[in-house]
């Protein structure tokens, strides 16, 4: 049975791969549930996607962290980059009930996990952005 995740890599576009399999390995080792599987695999995705996309914008793509491991009965992930400082646990939460027009374009992702998320926090840690949350094994 897989421990967990513990890898670094550069955020570039040759990241999103190698996080899509080894999340794909920890779900079938842990024998998570497909939701728990699919909840992950979105949360992971996403803010990957956004460290890539935003976080070493105008500068060369520098080093990515990913921890993920089970614990008392919860996925427990964290992701690590040393880019701009971005808070996303302080960002508004779009107005998904606006109509599409009329809509902020972007956010959504972070609102998904915000809200798939049992726990989501942020913190700056001696140079590096850390984001970490939690989800229940279900």
């Amino acid at each position: 049975m897989a421990d967990g995740i513990d890898i670094t890599l550069t955020a570039d576009a040759g990241a999103l791969p190698v996080v899509e399999s080894a999340l794909e390995t920890f779900v079938e080792e842990n024998e998570l549930p497909p939701r728990t599987g699919y909840t992950l695999a979105l949360i992971v995705e996403e803010l990957v996607t956004n460290i890539v996309k935003y976080g070493y914008a105008g500068a060369d793509a520098g080093p990515l962290k990913l921890t993920v491991k089970l614990d008392d009965g919860r996925v427990v992930g964290t992701l690590v980059d040393a880019g701009a400082p971005f808070d996303p646990t302080a960002m508004a939460a779009p107005d998904v009930e606006a109509e599409m027009e009329e809509r902020r374009i972007g956010g959504l992702g972070v609102h998904l996990v915000r809200t798939m998320s049992e726990d989501f926090t942020y913190r700056r840690d001696d140079g590096h952005n850390v984001v970490s949350f939690r989800l229940p094994v279900a």
